[in-house]
């Protein structure tokens, strides 16, 4: 409260909420972020956060008004579109969830992460042939994006995912995702030393890839041994990686933002057990 008063900021109000909503008092988190909106309203993630906090507390219609005066006033959020269309997809709402992403992609043209969105949604619902349209759109419109190129590479048959990944090195050389991905590959195919130098050259491409760490770790307390699993360990808590799509849900859990990287990896390595 006295850093509020004295600083102000959106972000010391925004943690103020996330110190409630962790402690569980949704309540006092609601109240905390009625009056930062009041003062900051073009700050996006505090309309994430109300619709999250609305969510958790079983106020579904709360949740819906929110995004809808949160996107009204911030059109060019690209994340606040995503946990709106998230929040209908998980409502049941499909159709919706689809009228949506078409809407931000009007008004955010040539997006990666709102076409990668739209894509995985019609592969919730098993409409693989709409997906497959989607990719191709979204390729078309964003030749270089290495996340769209990564799912690319994912939604083929495991036999034509070598051809695959040679396609996106071609249209994104140096894209950490694109890496990973390729590092994933050869580990499932157990080629240990060639996805071991994969990975390496998406940290090193990027050190904050997070996810990049965490899959790159999981081979090796698969395969690895102490003294492996030890450099990667301290490689990553020297990094401190902040990014990554898993890292980053790992982190909006309650409690996670006070874990160290090496806690974060490890909770990341769990996550992705059942993946590629």
């Amino acid at each position: 409260e006295k850093a509020r008063v004295q600083a102000g900021t959106e972000r010391v109000w925004m943690k103020s909420v996330m110190l409630e909503r962790d402690a569980g008092d949704h309540d006092a988190a609601m109240r905390l972020l009625r009056e930062a909106l009041a003062k900051y309203p073009k700050f996006d993630k505090l309309w994430m956060m109300l619709v999250q906090v609305n969510k958790a507390a079983g106020r579904p219609d709360e949740a819906r008004r929110a995004y809808e005066e949160g996107t009204a006033l911030n059109p060019t959020s690209i994340n606040l579109w995503i946990v709106a269309v998230r929040f209908e997809r998980e409502e049941g709402q499909v159709t919706k969830a689809r009228s949506m992403l078409e809407k931000a992609r009007l008004k955010n043209s040539k997006s990666p992460e709102l076409w990668l969105e739209a894509v995985r949604l019609e592969n919730s619902t098993e409409n693989k042939k709409l997906a497959s349209t989607r990719l191709a759109q979204a390729l078309q419109e964003c030749p270089h994006s290495g996340i769209l190129w990564s799912e690319a590479i994912l939604m083929e048959p495991r036999q034509q995912r070598k051809a695959k990944s040679v396609d996106a090195i071609k249209h994104c050389e140096n894209n950490p995702f694109v890496i990973c991905t390729v590092a994933r590959l050869f580990h499932s195919d157990r080629k240990l030393e060639k996805a071991r130098t994969w990975f390496n050259r998406a940290v090193t491409l990027n050190p904050d890839f997070g996810d990049a760490w965490a899959y790159w770790y999981k081979l090796e307390l698969q395969h690895g041994t102490e003294e492996t699993r030890a450099e990667v360990l301290k490689r990553c808590g020297d990094a401190n990686p902040r990014h990554g799509e898993l890292w980053q849900r790992l982190c909006k859990t309650p409690g996670a933002k006070y874990a160290d990287a090496k806690e974060k990896m490890l909770a990341v390595v769990r996550m992705v057990q059942e993946q590629l």
